[in-house]
């Protein structure tokens, strides 16, 4: 399970920084929403990153097509299929290029 709670925005992101990389403004929060899954060459999974700069945090959500939250995702209790492991590794690669365009960071214990 991904522990969103490591992840901050990095001090050098600016709201025009997220807006030039594509984030969506609104309620206080910048998302951006990218997919997780796919069927038939069809998206039927996103994922949904949120940044609130003035908090200093982050947060995520897993969607379906429909914007219902995807449940089998955040109730696995111990047991994962295929499709929870294609979200959890994609939803990883994603916090990675972040990572990398220094949008967002690792929290320091």
């Amino acid at each position: 399970m991904i522990n969103i709670e490591q992840y901050k925005p990095s001090s050098e992101v600016t709201k025009e920084f997220l807006r030039e990389n594509n984030f969506r403004y609104m309620d206080g929060y910048y998302s951006y929403r990218f997919p997780v899954h796919k069927y038939k060459k069809e998206p039927t999974l996103w994922c949904f990153i949120y940044i609130n700069l003035e908090r200093n945090s982050c947060n995520f959500n897993v969607t379906d097509s429909n914007f219902n939250t995807y449940p089998a995702f955040f109730n696995q209790n111990g047991q994962k299929n295929k499709v929870v492991e294609t979200v959890e590794r994609k939803i990883n690669e994603q916090l990675n290029t972040f990572i990398k365009d220094k949008i967002l960071k690792k929290r320091e214990d």
